[in-house]
């Protein structure tokens, strides 16, 4: 029996024989400028994924625990600036944000930011039919692409929803809602 579904873009080291992961999302790479700046911004885990270029020869900063020991983990040499988007003030120094299609905070307004888009991401329909059809009682969704495309499926019953900050569920369609950071899950 499942007894929860993560829908994050990159697949969690899930501990139990209970909980599955179902990509919802697609990503694909974005073609890159040569970065600028001695110091490179990263948001998610993806913006290094798919960067054509070498970006060890930069100085790194982060955000959260996990992306800081994904890129720990890959030779990177960086600085975790804060757990979450909205706790984060940037260095005061030229620095290239990079980030993928859908953010929680913008940071491009910064006068000393230089922003990049990196990857885009897509809703993955074969996911989101998954989700339609499969039992479970608690979904983890992380994009608003993928929880709107799940909400227009008319979904008809009661699961327990978490989700992050940047979605906006419609209440009536759950048991209950809960909001949640994903660095704070032991899932992600």
């Amino acid at each position: 029996m499942i007894l929860q579904i993560f829908t994050q873009l990159n697949r969690p080291n899930l501990t139990d024989q209970y909980s599955i992961w179902i990509p919802c999302l697609r990503s694909e790479p974005v073609e890159l400028c040569p970065i600028q700046t001695e110091s490179i911004f990263i948001t998610h885990i993806n913006a290094v994924k798919y960067s054509t270029q070498d970006l060890r020869k930069h100085k790194i900063y982060c955000i959260g625990p996990i992306t800081e020991g994904r890129l720990q983990s890959q030779g990177y040499t960086v600085e975790r600036l804060a757990d979450k988007a909205s706790d984060v003030i940037l260095p005061d120094e030229p620095i290239t944000w990079l980030h993928g299609d859908t953010y929680s905070r913008d940071f491009s307004p910064l006068p000393n930011v230089t922003s990049q888009q990196a990857y885009s991401t897509e809703v993955d329909e074969e996911g989101i039919d998954r989700l339609v059809f499969l039992e479970y009682k608690f979904l983890h969704v992380y994009s608003p692409k993928v929880l709107m495309a799940y909400e227009r499926r008319n979904p008809q019953r009661k699961i327990h929803l978490y989700y992050t900050d940047s979605c906006e569920p419609t209440r009536d369609l759950y048991a209950s809602i809960t909001r949640f950071y994903p660095g704070a899950d032991k899932y992600i």
